[in-house]
């Protein structure tokens, strides 16, 4: 399905960003009864709107559409724009039918729902390589998000890091992404820095890694987070292959009911970097071999 802008009587779609005016397609006619309550459900998403724009700078963009899809189709935009620097999101759920483009610059994603704001994937026939995709000297900060039901056939359920992208999780939710090969949630054959931050990472899944597939140099740290049901055939949470070179602190974190079928039901490191863990706790994680 194309993710394309529409309005029909249930629907408006607002098309925004800081440096624009308004865009606004009213439904064709006027809400009664039930329908009333959707009317004031989207003056407030505009009225919030309104608020995030004129506080920001030009360089901000917001996700607002109440359609999930079409809400797919406004992040699709602001994220290929080079000029945004901060995308808020307003859209409870925001649908994704295939990969965005590459990232190749900085970029936020702040989710500024009531409850946390949700991507998630359903993507058509082919379009099997997860959410994002970070090249060159890209960094990505990823905050108030649910980042669920990613989906690759390869690498990277969610995030593919290549080059020397770098990679924030603050406060975010991961919830039931899998890939075929390696890294449910996240892969990196990158230099840069992954840091997961006061973040649930849950039921992902893989054959190398459940959660993370690292085979570059990125230094990873894992803060005040949870991690916990996720599995692989290795390395139920990590698979750091011997090229994996960059150190991994972990502080304050709990790890539990993580499953291998083999090989680490937390994780096997491989790679020459320091590991450093502080006051975690790794409860219930099991391998079969």
């Amino acid at each position: 399905m194309e993710e394309v802008p529409f309005v029909n009587e249930t629907t408006m779609f607002v098309a925004l960003t800081a440096n624009a005016d308004m865009v606004l397609a009213p439904p064709k006619a006027s809400f009664t009864g039930s329908d009333s309550q959707f009317t004031k459900s989207t003056l407030r998403h505009l009225s919030r709107t309104r608020e995030l724009l004129e506080n920001h700078a030009a360089s901000t963009a917001v996700v607002s559409s109440l359609e999930p899809f079409v809400a797919g189709a406004e992040l699709r935009v602001h994220f290929a724009n080079a000029s945004i620097a901060t995308i808020f999101l307003l859209s409870n759920v925001t649908t994704l039918n295939s990969t965005l483009d590459e990232l190749a610059r900085e970029l936020e994603v702040a989710g500024n729902c009531t409850d946390l704001c949700a991507i998630e994937m359903q993507p058509g026939p082919g379009n099997y390589t997860g959410m994002f995709v970070l090249v060159d000297d890209s960094n990505l900060v990823l905050s108030n998000v649910i980042l669920r039901y990613g989906y690759s056939e390869s690498v990277g359920g969610v995030i593919h890091l290549m080059d020397a992208a770098s990679l924030v999780l603050r406060d975010c939710y991961l919830d039931s992404n899998t890939a075929l090969e390696g890294g449910g949630a996240l892969f990196s054959e990158s230099s840069g820095s992954i840091k997961i931050i006061n973040s649930l990472v849950q039921n992902c899944s893989a054959t190398l890694g459940g959660v993370m597939y690292i085979t570059g140099a990125s230094p990873i740290e894992i803060i005040g987070s949870q991690l916990q049901d996720n599995n692989a055939s290795r390395g139920g949470l990590f698979y750091m292959e011997g090229t994996a070179s960059g150190p991994i602190s972990i502080l304050g974190s709990v790890f539990q009911r993580n499953y291998a079928m083999q090989d680490g039901g937390a994780g096997v490191i491989s790679g020459s970097g320091d590991v450093n863990i502080t006051d975690c706790l790794f409860h219930g994680n099991t391998a079969e071999e």
